[in-house]
């Protein structure tokens, strides 16, 4: 009896862990020779005030931001983007090539070269509806008209073969560790406030050691500036596993948001 009731119990468990467990390791399966992923967050409220200083006017997308007392939930996956790979760079693709083409860069297409303006163009990528889901909480212009996903993944994610969910599963798990540890905490803490480069740092320092605040790129828009985006490099060998010390590629690329910002609020 104690074992009938035993063996119940662990297929519970791993049906509950399975359900948990909606993706798999993320795995290249060609040009697998690069060393670090760069995490693209976006700070929403920051993203969209800069929109609306351009256009002078509130966007589409930013029309769908609704005020939260959870102030984490404004750190927004925009994106997750391999380095170049050494087997691309020898057929004569540079550094400057990839940061702005990634798989649109010659000689690796075989599509269409698309634009932000065109996202919708881009192929069809099979997305699970449970991952679309759980994308569409986390990167508000997943899905819809706005196909963020197609164009992140064709871009970024198409020439090395990575699986679907496998890829954006990981964004997902990676946004949620970022906003769960002290990097949510700040920024729920200092929410709407001005604050320095120097605290942002020590915070980083303390929770994940000096390579994280070497890895972390933080930009910022305006002459009064604010936070828009938040940029981390993470060791493509370590990219599976949950963030640590160990996890970040020291770049030292610190972004322009140098001397003290704010954490833009909800609303212009």
């Amino acid at each position: 009896m104690k074992t009938s009731w035993l063996c119940a119990l662990i297929i519970i468990v791993s049906i509950f862990l399975n359900k948990l467990a909606i993706a798999d390791p993320l795995q290249a399966r060609e040009h697998s020779d690069f060393s670090y992923y760069t995490l693209a967050l976006s700070w929403q409220t920051g993203a969209c005030q800069h929109q609306y200083e351009i256009n002078k006017k509130e966007s589409r997308l930013c029309k769908k931001q609704k005020d939260s007392a959870n102030k984490r939930s404004y750190l927004i996956v925009n994106g997750l983007w391999p380095s170049l790979p050494a087997s691309v760079a020898a057929s004569g693709v540079d550094e400057k090539n990839w940061a702005q083409f990634a798989c649109f860069a010659p000689p690796l297409p075989d599509q269409p070269k698309l634009s932000p303006g065109n996202m919708c163009n881009a192929p069809l990528i099979g997305i699970s509806l449970e991952m679309a889901s759980k994308l569409a909480e986390v990167m508000p212009a997943a899905g819809g008209d706005f196909c963020l996903e197609r164009y992140e993944y064709a871009k970024h994610g198409r020439c090395f073969g990575f699986n679907v969910n496998d890829y954006f599963g990981t964004m997902i798990r990676l946004n949620n560790e970022v906003k769960k540890q002290a990097l949510g905490g700040f920024l729920q803490q200092f929410y709407g406030k001005m604050v320095t480069r120097i605290q942002f740092d020590h915070m980083i320092k303390q929770t994940w050691g000096e390579n994280a605040v070497r890895a972390i790129t933080l930009n910022c828009q305006s002459t009064s500036p604010y936070l828009t985006e938040i940029q981390i490099a993470l060791r493509a060998d370590k990219i599976n596993q949950p963030l640590h010390s160990g996890s970040f590629a020291p770049l030292n690329r610190p972004g322009n948001c140098t001397g003290s910002f704010s954490l833009d609020a909800y609303g212009y």
